[in-house]
């Protein structure tokens, strides 16, 4: 992490957040974070799945 700058060291942190909290892994069928037992808030990992999918835009959004 020493080797990041700026925002590549924020996304590496994100990244690290995903890979332990949220992604499933086929060897453990869990999380790491669920195999070691660290209790987690439902409402972050719902804000960290809806951060993974595409924004929505709707017509209002879009400037011609």
């Amino acid at each position: 992490m020493k080797g990041f700058k700026g925002n590549q060291k924020q996304y590496a942190e994100n990244f690290k957040t995903y890979y332990n909290f949220v992604k499933q892994h086929s060897s453990l069928g869990m999380t790491p974070a669920q195999k070691a037992n660290i209790e987690q808030k439902a409402e972050w990992k719902e804000l960290l799945q809806k951060a993974l999918k595409p924004p929505i835009l709707n017509s209002h959004s879009l400037t011609p």
